[in-house]
């Protein structure tokens, strides 16, 4: 089915005050002028804000087999997992049914 999915924006400035001192001022864009959800991670991993969401499909897979099954139909899959930042017990799971392998 289709679905949008949540876009989120992630800069390495430890504090959004620190962003809107040294890059906000530049680009002439507070961080917290675009987007919901604005937050500081902890630890100093830096700052995050939920941008637009995309348009994208989704499905439901309750167990591995269910997984497994969606191979042996689509062919082989990446699969790349992500933490939703605004609930932090749901993952997100990204399953790209093509060939294409970033490079690393």
């Amino acid at each position: 089915m289709r679905a949008p999915v949540p876009r989120w924006e992630r800069r390495p400035s430890t504090t959004i005050k620190e962003y809107d001192e040294t890059v906000g001022v530049g680009i002439g864009e507070l961080f917290m002028e675009k987007g919901t959800e604005h937050r500081v991670l902890s630890g100093g991993r830096g700052i995050i804000r939920r941008v637009e969401d995309e348009p994208g499909w989704a499905i439901e897979l309750d167990t591995l087999d269910d997984l497994l099954a969606f191979e042996r139909l689509h062919g082989q899959i990446i699969l790349t997992s992500q933490a939703v930042p605004s609930e932090p017990d749901v993952g997100r799971l990204e399953i790209e049914i093509d060939d294409y392998r970033p490079v690393t």
